[in-house]
């Protein structure tokens, strides 16, 4: 299933060592999965924070400050244990208010509160160019890939399609996170 679900990836230039960042990096983006045979979509909100690389991935019922969303990506930032993070996304309006609202929630008292976070700074990308959001198309493809290699493994097992709107998809999404 590893072998049969993934593409081989293009070549990439490694960027050198000297480029490291010196503020982590989240970058977000959202993506329909769904089956060919699929007529409804599972859309998905993923993230990812460099250098650790570390991946979130939820899916949603809908773009934007989705309630469900919402209580995730500040779960997820809280968790970082970073003071300072810079934020990077296609500059589309649901994903910019997505994080809005996830970095009010992600200071607030309470279960959220990450007494370490202290200042969100977006940086921005251009418009329309989903390029210069390399590391976020790059974060969706691994996810894609490992989404793909999970519901191929487990339709084999069990002898039967899983829709992309069935409760196990999200499972799956969150667990090739």
């Amino acid at each position: 299933h590893c072998v049969d679900a993934r593409r081989p990836n293009s070549h990439h230039l490694s960027a050198s060592s000297n480029s490291q960042r010196s503020t982590p990096l989240l970058v977000a983006d959202y993506r329909f999965i769904r089956d060919n045979e699929d007529e409804e979509t599972a859309t998905v909100l993923v993230a990812c924070l460099y250098p650790s690389r570390t991946m979130l991935a939820t899916v949603v019922p809908a773009k934007g400050p989705d309630p469900v969303a919402v209580a995730r990506l500040p779960h997820f930032i809280r968790h970082s244990g970073y003071s300072k993070i810079c934020y990077k996304s296609d500059q589309e309006f649901p994903l910019r208010a997505l994080f809005e609202e996830a970095f009010r929630a992600s200071t607030r008292q309470g279960e959220l509160f990450n007494d370490k976070l202290t200042q969100m700074v977006p940086e921005a990308s251009a418009v329309g160019e989903s390029q210069s959001n390399g590391r976020a198309e790059n974060a969706v493809q691994k996810l894609e890939h490992m989404v793909r290699t999970y519901k191929a493994a487990l339709e084999s097992h069990n002898g039967a399609r899983i829709l992309s709107d069935h409760p196990l998809m999200s499972w799956i999404v969150e667990h090739a996170a």
